[in-house]
């Protein structure tokens, strides 16, 4: 399925709406009570697992949304998925890591990762200012943070740093 069922990030349905799908929370238990236990979701390009759940963490769904990236949007994977005995599912995630193309002496990976942070500054200044209403000076000032979550977001299997985790000094 092309946009997501449950949110792969706390805010996401405030910030970024348009990646799910309407009525996500009705839609997600609805698959649920049919017997879906996993979908494959894509239209963030990002790399994640994600129940729906409520304020304290706790699954209100036991269906798993697998967020799936894009080949053309840093880390460029995609997913490799093996049934196992008892309808396990191993999923692997391999990443593009070359391609036919002139990249400046660039790793592809590297360039990939460059790319999209380049772009999302401007994105993170306008979700702060349009979205949280923030001053642009405030915007300005916690885009570097908003920036490296989005990076990792995207990369999947977060581990948030000292600085990101206590926010800006």
């Amino acid at each position: 399925m092309h946009h997501g069922v449950s949110p792969d990030f706390v805010s996401q349905p405030v910030l970024f709406p348009e990646y799910l799908v309407d009525d996500w929370p009705t839609v997600n238990r609805t698959l649920a009570s049919a017997g879906l236990r996993v979908i494959f979701t894509g239209h963030y390009h990002a790399q994640d697992a994600s129940y729906f759940c409520d304020q304290n963490g706790t699954p209100l769904s036991p269906l798993c949304d697998v967020e799936t990236s894009s080949l053309i949007s840093y880390p460029c994977a995609y997913r490799i998925v093996t049934v196992k005995p008892g309808n396990s599912l191993e999923i692997e995630s391999p990443r593009v890591t070359e391609i036919n193309a002139d990249l400046g002496g660039s790793d592809f990976q590297d360039y990939a990762y460059a790319d999209l942070a380049s772009r999302l500054p401007n994105l993170a200044v306008a979700q702060l200012e349009n979205g949280f209403g923030l001053p642009a000076d405030q915007a300005q000032y916690l885009s570097p943070l908003v920036v490296a979550a989005l990076l990792a977001g995207y990369a999947g299997d977060e581990q948030p740093d000292a600085q990101t985790q206590g926010g800006a000094k």
